[in-house]
């Protein structure tokens, strides 16, 4: 009974750190499975250690020749990010890449370029910005719901073309009493409209942006 013990002890040890690792992504970690239309899953030559941290000190299972472990990510320092089953029981860790099969490069490439689209695309929502490539949810994170939509379909494609009034903050002021009969000067500042950012869309993906500003008066 004592390796049931162990196994459920551990259970309960790892499935909270992999919930942690889902809400925060290591930044020194290309990951496969948002960067690659199909997931990567390798048969074990030979036995391969699966630890519980990226330093690979704390050893969270020996998994036998023959296991199927799917690799989520690569570290800066070479080693993998893994997900397997084991003895019943989902794990995730972090593994000595030597002790797996080579990975095609090719993948490899095709995932950092796909990672640092999205980090790109995560700068520019976070500063309100559009880029070329975006998507439709992406450009609501951004800039929110559009003040007008209109679209168009020809005999292959989907053209969808999204305005936004784009304002500014204007500072007004005015004279108050305050609460012991003193006038002071209060500042609000109101949104005035200064023009119309164009959104283009081509089967869902950002390709053109057009920005329009009216003349001051």
């Amino acid at each position: 009974m004592k390796p049931l013990i162990a196994l459920f002890a551990w259970a309960v040890f790892i499935f909270p750190l992999s919930a942690a690792m889902e809400e925060s992504r290591e930044p020194d970690v290309l990951y496969f499975d948002q960067n690659l239309p199909e997931k990567i899953i390798v048969s074990l030559e030979k036995n391969a250690n699966v630890y519980l941290d990226k330093d690979l000190q704390t050893l969270a299972a020996t998994l036998p020749p023959g296991t199927k472990v799917q690799i989520l990510g690569l570290v800066n320092d070479g080693n993998y990010f893994v997900s397997t089953k084991y003895r019943g029981t989902r794990i995730e860790g972090w593994a000595f890449a030597g002790d797996f099969p080579p990975l095609d490069p090719k993948l490899i490439e095709t995932a950092k370029k796909s990672q640092l689209w999205r980090e790109s695309v995560q700068r520019a929502i976070k500063e309100k910005r559009v880029v070329q490539g975006m998507t439709f949810d992406d450009v609501k994170k951004s800039l929110g719901k559009p003040d007008r939509t209109s679209s168009r379909q020809d005999a292959q494609t989907k053209f969808d073309t999204w305005t936004f009034i784009t304002y500014e903050l204007v500072p007004q002021n005015s004279y108050v009493t305050d609460a012991w009969g003193r006038v002071t000067i209060q500042t609000i500042y109101v949104k005035k409209p200064i023009g119309e950012l164009t959104v283009e869309f081509n089967s869902g993906i950002v390709t053109g942006i057009e920005e329009h500003r009216r003349q001051r008066e």
